[in-house]
């Protein structure tokens, strides 16, 4: 045996062990690892480093740590959780109360700091939600930050933001703007050269092209736009006129995003601090201008009452110990008592939410899952049909939307509604960077109900038996597609 083929062998065996023994992550993902390392076994432990590992961002600490000072900023988690835990939050309006441990959940795993005294208006396509967001930039007079995983500048809607954009910058508002270089490969840098001229800053994420490498498989899928520090929107939507349903192969678009103002605008603020300290710490010519300064940091974080609503927001991505999000749906499913409404584009979960949602169903929890009957991806396509087929074997009801379903949102019991980033897959709960944002409100959990019922009526249940009539081809894909999901 050669030197060369002997440090790849030796190397492919060592990355088999670090999973064995190290890896944090769900036994699926961890088998079909092995697979990996069992049928390409020169080749394994490279396809591990690059799109499997998360342990590379330990490895590289250095590179990658957050900016220390950020820490100063916000209220403690420790005082978060002394407050709910000693009844200082008065929970007892629009239903809090049953989520006290829910908050708790979230707030001692991913820190998500509980706020109440905010207003959360639900926004259920890109039309609305496009027309309120280019309102509340034009009326900018400090702050816009900007982060999409895909930002389609040669769309109209796309030209339509960055010309915005480049105005409010040559008026002297701060314009920060990041998007994920490989969600829109038709998206360059040079197209935000406009905005770069007019005293905006830009990143891609990842700037550096060795850091890309390192982390080709993880991706920046957030979607977040902060203004003055007082409006805030996150969810499903990005930048693109496919969002709008011009894509004539993937229509209708139905998608969810939410407008939030108040105190929990601040936590969203701190999240694109921490993203926008983490590429600025990579770029090869970062800006002179750090947002982390004190006087930086006065002007994004500004926190006032405007409702009566509370939110956390919950964020996770690869450099997170635990997938939080994941924790957090899980949180919803085990804590839901008459009904758990869910809406995603894919649905390749792991073992341990096909269980809760199987428990949660047998305990009488009325479970409903709503996919897309027009897929954007034949791939996830297909193994989301396959985990359909349990969920169906159970007596819990599947529906087909008709057209693309993008929005991820889970509602539960008239209590507690989640809009975000996150998909139900896999790759959302370990690979990609993303957020959530927790809505505890009556109101706004029975509206995005009645969203839900209204969906539902324009959908097709699935039937057991038109899922067992599927071609004999889709079933097979199915069946090994599944086995390899863990891996994309």
């Amino acid at each position: 045996m050669s030197p060369l083929l002997f440090l790849l062998y030796f190397f492919n065996v060592m990355a088999a062990i670090s999973i064995l023994f190290f890896r944090k992550k769900q036994v699926g993902s961890t088998l079909a690892w092995l697979l990996v390392f069992a049928f390409v076994p020169w080749l394994g432990f490279l396809l591990y480093f690059f799109l499997g590992s998360t342990r590379k961002l330990r490895l590289f600490r250095r590179w990658f740590r957050p900016n220390p000072r950020l820490a100063e900023y916000g209220p403690s988690p420790g005082e978060n959780a002394r407050a709910l835990l000693s009844g200082q939050f008065n929970l007892s309006s629009q239903g809090r109360e049953g989520c006290r441990d829910l908050m708790l959940l979230n707030l001692q795993g991913a820190g998500a700091v509980y706020t109440q005294g905010n207003s959360a208006r639900l926004l259920v396509d890109a039309e609305k939600k496009y027309e309120s967001l280019f309102r509340d930039i034009e009326e900018a007079q400090e702050t816009i930050h900007v982060l999409y995983f895909i930002f389609k500048t040669q769309d109209e809607c796309g030209r339509k933001l960055l010309d915005l954009l480049v105005r409010k910058a040559r008026q002297g508002v701060k314009v920060r703007v990041i998007y994920d270089t490989l969600g829109c490969l038709k998206t360059h840098r040079v197209d935000f050269d406009p905005l770069i001229q007019a005293g905006g800053m830009v990143y891609g994420y990842l700037p550096s092209p060795l850091r890309t490498v390192l982390q080709v498989n993880y991706r920046m899928h957030r979607k977040m736009v902060i203004i003055d520090g007082k409006v805030a929107y996150t969810g499903g939507i990005n930048i693109g006129d496919d969002y709008l349903g011009k894509d004539k192969r993937i229509t209708p678009w139905r998608d969810t995003s939410v407008r939030l103002t108040g105190p929990c605008v601040q936590q969203v603020q701190r999240q694109f601090i921490r993203d926008w300290v983490f590429l600025d710490s990579q770029a090869a010519r970062p800006y002179v201008e750090k947002i982390d300064s004190s006087q930086s940091l006065e002007q994004c974080m500004k926190e006032e009452n405007t409702g009566q609503v509370g939110v956390q927001i919950v964020s996770s991505g690869p450099d997170s110990l635990y997938p939080y999000t994941k924790e957090s749906y899980l949180g919803m499913i085990t804590r839901a008592r008459r009904y758990l409404y869910i809406q995603t584009p894919y649905f390749i979960p792991d073992d341990t939410l096909l269980t809760a949602l199987r428990c949660a169903s047998r305990a009488g929890v009325d479970v409903r899952l709503m996919i897309p009957g027009v897929p954007d991806k034949a791939y996830a396509y297909h193994v989301t049909m396959w985990h359909a087929g349990e969920l169906l074997r159970w007596g819990i009801p599947v529906y087909r939307y008709p057209g693309f379903l993008h929005a991820k949102t889970f509602v539960m019991d008239d209590m507690v509604a989640s809009i975000g980033s996150t998909n139900l897959d896999i790759r959302s709960f370990d690979l990609d960077y993303e957020l959530n944002a927790l809505v505890y409100d009556r109101d706004f959990a029975l509206e995005c109900r009645k969203v839900f019922l209204q969906d539902q009526e324009k959908s097709r249940r699935l039937t057991r038996e038109e899922y067992q009539s599927r071609p004999l081809p889709d079933k097979v894909k199915a069946g090994l597609l599944r086995l390899v999901a863990p891996l994309l």
